[in-house]
Formats: C-alpha cells, structure tokens, sequence
C-alpha cells in the first residue's frame, strides 16, 4: 500500500474527517444502501467543511493531551433562554469556579464551550466539553491534595484520595466539575466579585445536564449523544457541539472565545505512540 500523509487520508474523505467511523469511503462494511444515502448527503460541499473544522478541534484537543470527559448543556429557562451578556457571564463563572478549585496556580484549560440559538424559544443555550481533571501531581494525583480539591472529592467519593483505577472514569471527573460549579471555592470569602455570574446557572438538575463519555443516552430529539454524526465517544460530542457551525464564521460566532483561545494557547505535548495514519484505509489490492 502507498504510504499516505495525513492530509492525503484526511483529503480523502468525503466527511473531510478521519474520526467518523472510518470516513465513509473504501471498505468501511456499509451495505451498498447506506453508503448511498451518505454520499448523497456529502455531495453538500457545507458537510466537508464542517468536517474539516470537527476534525480541526478533535486534534487540537488531542494535541495538547487533553481528553473530553462529558458535556454539559445548560438551559436554564422553559420560557426563554440566555441573552449573549449572561452567557458570557456563565462562561467566565464557570472558569473561576472550576480553575480556583482545581488548578489555582496553574491554569491549564478546563473546558471548551459552545453558544447555540434555541430552536423553539428566544436566546441561547450552552454546551460545555469539560476536560478531564489532571491526574498527574498539579491536581488529582497529588500526594496530599489542595484543600479545594480534597473538599470535592470528599464530596463526590466520600474519600479523601482517588484510587488510581478510578481516575480514568469520565463520570468521576463529570461529578467533579458538577460540584464545582455548584459549591465554588471561597475559603477566605474574598471571591465574590468573581463568581456574580452564579445566579444565571440552573439550581435543579433539569435546567444543567451532563452528557458523559461511554453512557449511552439520548438527547431530546432522540439522537444519542456521544454517538454523533458516526463520530464515537468524545468525538461524538464534538461533534454534537458543532451540528450547526459549517464555516470558520460560523465557529467564530458559536465558540466561546476565552476558553478557545486558551486551548490553542496551550502548550502541544509530544507524543511517543503517535498512530500511523497510512494504516486508516484497507487496501483489497494490496
């Protein structure tokens, strides 16, 4: 088989994506019925280029050694939904929160979030892929944790350390942020000023809720989650995130910026078990 350069393999696939189930194309097991019915839906030139930008933000996540653990969609109104000054200010208590309890000293990104229009209602609704927590020594696998980070997981586990064969479980880290949000750390009672955004966040469980990685469940439309698009897992919320951004400028308005930019400003991780790309596709002639 030739050896193919990533942009080859990616430029070959009419999703404009190599995270989907297999792109869509050469010997992907579909019926002959089923891969008719997507190349007529990717002969819209709108379908590759949102390809293009999920495959973008998958690698940019990816990069930087981060990994999705959940979502969280907020709608906190049944009559009407956030205008863009109480997202905006959602979005900046949601980072205080998260960042003053668990990486304080070191700011590293916690999530990227995502502005939808409601569809049947004024205003917008939010959805946030949360990273998973560190695990390393800077935060969860501390040898004595922060006193913000032991209250949460004293909290959430009713331990005062995680066992290292839990630290993987999305649902773990889910609750985490949860917690977080919910209970901001404010030891000394001098953090107000940054958490007025607060009272724009749900207090029940309907109006904030988490779509975890690997829990099979469905939106109110009837689509499962973090089965999206044939995007899988983590990538399956990505992908839900950007079921309406088809162009750069569609993202630009539908990406929270601060949280953007401090993922691309993050430092890239080398990786020493890099995949081989030019396995991506069977070759029958081979």
């Amino acid at each position: 088989m030739k050896d193919l350069t990533r942009k080859e393999i990616i430029d070959s696939q009419i999703t404009g994506s190599i995270y989907d189930a297999k792109g869509y194309t050469g010997n992907c097991g579909y019926s002959d019925h089923l891969k008719n019915n997507v190349v007529s839906r990717f002969n819209d030139p709108r379908q590759k280029s949102q390809g293009a930008i999920r495959q973008r933000l998958i690698d940019d996540i990816d990069a930087r050694g981060l990994e999705v653990a959940a979502m969280l969609t907020i709608s906190p109104y049944k009559d009407k939904g956030l205008d863009i000054d109480k997202c905006n200010a959602l979005m900046e208590y949601i980072f205080h929160s998260t960042c003053h309890r668990f990486c304080p000293r070191q700011r590293k990104p916690m999530y990227l979030g995502f502005y939808e229009k409601n569809g049947y209602k004024s205003g917008y609704h939010l959805h946030l892929l949360f990273f998973k927590l560190p695990q390393d020594k800077t935060c969860l696998g501390k040898a004595t944790l922060t006193k913000g980070v032991a209250d949460a997981v004293r909290s959430v586990t009713g331990m005062d350390t995680i066992p290292p064969v839990h630290m993987h479980r999305p649902q773990l880290h889910a609750d985490l942020y949860d917690h977080a949000i919910r209970h901001p750390y404010d030891p000394d009672g001098r953090r107000d000023y940054l958490y007025g955004g607060k009272k724009y966040f749900p207090k029940g469980k309907g109006g904030a809720r988490w779509s975890v990685v690997g829990k099979y469940e469905f939106d109110l439309d009837g689509q499962p989650r973090d089965r999206f698009d044939s995007f899988a897992g983590w990538h399956g919320l990505v992908a839900y995130c950007t079921k309406h951004i088809f162009t750069d400028a569609d993202l630009s308005k539908s990406v929270d910026g601060f949280s953007y930019t401090a993922l691309i400003n993050s430092p890239i991780v080398e990786k020493s078990n890099a995949v081989d790309l030019s396995t991506f596709f069977t070759n029958n002639n081979a």
